[in-house]
């Protein structure tokens, strides 16, 4: 789990990890907290839990997420994905939470009867 706040200006800053548990994780609950942020660059994560948490918010405005497995891909109460590429494979939740989906690009690999929020999407502009 990557516990800690970093922030890299760099937009062709590559990040790999692989994760027993959970894998990108922000679970502070205070208000302004519990946030996980893509603003560009790659991530690639492979993890036995939670790929990408945030217990608050998961914004995504550019680069490119790929969960190359995981049970829920993302995760949090609320998410907007306004650019980037994500690009998720998920045993059970592909993104679960509220979406607020205003760009990007979404292709869907969960393999198995679940579709990417167990039966029910939602997306508005």
């Amino acid at each position: 789990m990557v516990a800690a706040t970093r922030t890299d200006p760099r937009p062709d800053v590559q990040r790999q990890l692989l994760a027993g548990g959970d894998g990108i994780r922000s679970d502070d609950t205070d208000p302004g907290r519990g946030r996980v942020t893509v603003t560009n660059g790659t991530v690639r994560v492979n993890a036995g839990d939670d790929a990408v948490k945030g217990e608050n918010t998961v914004d995504i405005s550019g680069g490119t997420v790929t969960v190359t497995s995981s049970y829920e891909a993302i995760e949090s109460r609320q998410m907007t994905i306004s650019g980037g590429t994500v690009d998720v494979t998920a045993r059970d939740d592909a993104i679960n939470g509220a979406v607020h989906f205003t760009g990007g690009t979404i292709p869907r690999q969960v393999p198995g009867p679940n579709t990417p929020t167990s039966g029910l999407i939602l997306l508005w502009r």
